[in-house]
């Protein structure tokens, strides 16, 4: 999924590129993404495709078997053709239309072998017309309307030991099969015909090609697919199949041809879906690495610019060792020699600014005594808190790998109001010597104030529900990072990494983030109270 995310995100920056296409459509990035695969070579004809030309009118992006009898419309079903090479194949596949033509025939099954893709290949060779006929087990189409993946084998297998096998035997004798899994294939078409992707989608008014497909990015969208499966008994699948004789247009028009299964079938699910909770995994326990590999030197003071102030302002540092090419340009800049830093600034000028060629284009360094060495790795220095481990010849400093959880307390100030704190965010490496040492994990009493009140801790995954400012209601929230600077949350539903989350102004306000001196005392005002919510999506206290 990341992975074909990373091309149609290639083939978008291409089409702004060279086609000068600021929003480009889903059509237009499959069309790339064909003309990438198929070398820029029409399949049928030969004849180059000119880049330009995919985006007016001449390229059609053409269904390898056709839609009318084999209602796929995936991108494993797809290539690029010129229109008249489109109009002379017409609904038919491949060797139906070209196989005959003993000139033709081998150049194209030769240029569809460049393409390095042996289901398409498959696809092109089909000559038995039997192997698209869906009620036969073993042809092709069968094969494609069953999800032959190796975890739904293990579903199925599972599910039949539960409940006396796959195959039910009926008063008359014979055998009907009640457990099956159908493809994603007839689950996308159904859940598109039936306009249920649509739940998750906001109103766009000015709609990409990004909102059109399932919105991977919200947990609920299993959901979604799942009432469709279930929903997709064998005469439906049949139905979909026989309603995809209606003609090449046929995928576009299975929503008057395939019923949905009730009337006001879509407000029906909708609120269903809105009010689900979706169940996360929190991270509670201890395993895991206590701090990175990297050691770093002892902690020291330097003094840095006072900003105009009387007295000299100091921060705490470490020194650590990097092999010269792996900088960044922050780091050039932190050498802690000076020489050195001049010798590697000097010579990434020389190179053209880029660190990675300092591998084999090394800078040296002239000794007192005249010689040059090389210089292939360095001492930078670096803002990073570190702990200190092992003791005499083993005594080293780590940086902590992860945390595991910040305690947060009710403290009341002096003009008699509440206030919310805590002493720390404690590390997976500082919850691991506590428990070594008998003492608890989550200490609650808070050093200090005798009317601190502990109220509960955070771990990654944990639960909690507070105002939701954006949406302007209460909701549920998982904590996604804790650190010392700040704390992220998304909502339950939110299935983006944390990366995609940062990117775009849109995304951004979907990070929800409490920060700063005040970050724990923001949780207060937001009125947040910790929850649970169990496998089945039940929410407790």
């Amino acid at each position: 999924m990341r992975g074909r995310e990373s091309e149609k995100e290639k083939a978008r920056k291409r089409i702004l590129e060279e086609a000068h296409r600021p929003q480009p459509s889903g059509l237009d990035i499959d069309k790339v993404r064909l003309f990438e695969e198929c070398c820029g070579i029409c399949a049928y004809c030969g004849n180059a495709i000119n880049f330009q030309s995919l985006f007016d009118g001449d390229i059609e992006v053409e269904h390898i078997l056709p839609r009318n009898r084999f209602p796929d419309s995936s991108f494993a079903n797809k290539t690029l053709a010129h229109r008249a090479c489109n109009q002379r194949k017409l609904g038919r596949t491949p060797f139906e239309a070209f196989g005959t033509i003993e000139e033709e025939w081998p150049q194209i099954l030769g240029r569809v072998e460049k393409w390095k893709n042996p289901e398409k290949l498959q696809r092109f060779k089909i000559a038995d017309l039997t192997e698209l006929d869906p009620d036969r087990p073993e042809s092709f189409a069968a094969r494609r309307l069953n999800d032959t993946r190796y975890t739904s084998k293990l579903a199925a297998r599972y599910l039949a030991s539960l409940y006396g096998g796959r195959d039910m035997r009926q008063s008359d004798g014979s055998i009907k099969r009640i457990i099956f899994a159908s493809s994603g294939l007839l689950t996308a078409t159904l859940r598109r015909q039936w306009k249920l992707e649509s739940i998750l989608r906001e109103p766009d008014p000015a709609p990409t090609s990004r909102k059109q497909a399932k919105p991977r990015g919200d947990h609920r969208h299993h959901a979604v697919d799942a009432i469709v499966i279930a929903l997709s008994s064998n005469s439906v699948i049949q139905g979909l199949g026989i309603a995809s004789v209606a003609g090449d247009s046929a995928m576009t028009r299975f929503a008057a041809t395939v019923q949905q299964p009730w009337g006001n079938f879509v407000d029906s699910v909708r609120p269903l879906i809105e009010k689900m909770t979706v169940s996360h995994r929190p991270s509670h326990r201890l395993q895991g690495p206590l701090h990175e590999e990297t050691n770093y030197s002892a902690p020291r003071q330097i003094s840095v610019s006072s900003n105009g102030k009387r007295k000299p302002q100091t921060k705490t540092v470490v020194h650590v060792r990097k092999p010269v090419h792996t900088l960044t340009e922050k780091q050039i800049q932190d050498i802690v020699d000076p020489a050195v830093r001049v010798a590697v600034i000097s010579k990434l000028e020389e190179v053209g600014n880029d660190p990675k060629k300092l591998e084999v284009n090394f800078p040296m360094l002239r000794t007192r005594t005249g010689k040059h060495v090389p210089i292939l790795r360095v001492r930078v220095r670096m803002s990073v808190p570190v702990t200190r481990i092992a003791t005499g010849e083993r005594e080293r400093y780590v940086a902590s790998a992860g945390n595991h959880h910040v305690a947060v307390f009710e403290t009341i100030t002096k003009n008699g109001g509440k206030m919310w704190e805590s002493p720390g965010v404690v590390s997976r490496l500082e919850a691991t010597h506590r428990k070594r040492a008998g003492r608890p994990i989550i200490e609650k009493v808070l050093p200090g104030p005798e009317d601190a009140r502990y109220l509960f801790n955070l771990m990654g995954g944990d639960v909690v529900e507070m105002d939701d400012l954006r949406l302007g209601r209460r909701n549920i929230f998982i904590v996604r990072t804790i650190s010392d600077a700040e704390i992220n949350f998304v909502r339950h539903s939110d299935a983006r990494r944390k990366a995609d989350l940062q990117q775009g102004s849109d995304t951004k306000a979907d990070l929800v983030r409490t920060q700063g001196s005040g970050k724990f005392d923001k949780l207060r005002q937001w009125n947040c109270r910790k929850l649970f919510v169990d496998v089945l999506g039940k929410v407790r206290e």
